[in-house]
């Protein structure tokens, strides 16, 4: 059992890095494209961007050895549930910007209306494994 739950956890993993790394260089067009930076200049500014893709790489590279550095996997957490609680602050001060996105770009528009959501799902997964892993499941 105790392997199910550990393959399920390692895919986890490489959906947080794939995510990562298909929203960014898809919704900037591959840096081609301000529209995230003008959109929110804080979470989405080109470092922002970069920092977002370097933390899509060590979800991919923590993966297969997730077990062994529950700590790292409490940062996750805590990295993912930052960017849900800046993603409620832009929701709430800038409703204006999502107005705009609708009339400019569907895409753009159903990111930032929602990716909240997912970075508070992966705050619970990366919370769950970090609790899993703390408590010796994944031995």
């Amino acid at each position: 059992m105790c392997q199910v739950y550990r393959s399920t956890a390692k895919k986890g993993f490489w959906l947080a890095g794939l995510y990562n790394w298909v929203t960014i260089l898809g919704l900037n067009q591959f840096f081609t494209s301000n529209v995230l930076t003008e959109t929110d200049p804080i979470m989405f500014s080109w470092t922002g961007q970069v920092l977002i893709l370097l933390w899509g790489a060590v979800y991919f590279w923590r993966a297969p050895r997730f077990n062994q550095a529950p700590l790292l996997t409490s940062i996750f957490a805590i990295t993912k549930f930052i960017y849900f609680i800046a993603w409620l602050y832009w929701l709430l001060n800038f409703p204006e910007k999502l107005d705009a996105l609708a009339g400019q770009s569907m895409w753009l528009f159903c990111f930032f209306a929602g990716y909240g959501y997912i970075e508070l799902m992966f705050a619970g997964f990366f919370s769950l494994v970090a609790w899993h892993t703390f408590k010796g499941h994944y031995r």
